[in-house]
């Protein structure tokens, strides 16, 4: 009876999730440099941090060995890397940079046109200005009209 009692608090003893501390950093593959803000995510957890401006981050958690990070930052590609090997991996984490395709966008400038336009305007003439421009300054002019 005492064996069974002792195996079973052995056994419920090394099921029970231990609080870890995971240190780290996150770096541009290329470059080396310290990539601040980047996300670390523990997978199927709610555990999760974000990089300092140097590119440190720390998790502290229930963590076991086999536990998925997940690490993402904009530009970057996103790694997935289990907490056994990123121990294995002096703590740090390269990431990728990808490039990514925008369309160009295209802007045009157009006159308005009565009666064409959506959108409420004045056209002022020369004239207008000359006449209208004695002491007052130009932008409280501009400042009266629609």
């Amino acid at each position: 009876m005492k064996k069974i009692f002792l195996l079973l608090i052995v056994l419920i003893s090394t099921n029970i999730a231990q609080t870890v501390l995971i240190k780290g950093k996150v770096v541009d593959a290329n470059t080396l440099e310290a990539l601040a803000s980047a996300n670390i995510i523990i997978n199927n957890k709610n555990i999760g941090t974000a990089t300092d401006l140097k590119g440190n981050f720390n998790i502290k958690g229930n963590i076991a060995p086999n536990d998925i990070l997940i690490v993402k930052y904009i530009g970057y590609e996103k790694k997935t890397i289990t907490v056994k090997n990123f121990i294995h991996s002096n703590h740090i984490i390269k990431l990728q940079p990808i490039n990514v395709k925008l369309h160009p966008i295209i802007v045009k400038g157009l006159i308005n046109k009565e009666g064409f336009t959506p959108a409420t305007f004045s056209k002022i003439k020369r004239k207008e200005i000359e006449n209208n421009y004695t002491i007052q300054d130009l932008p409280e002019y501009l400042s009266y009209l629609p």
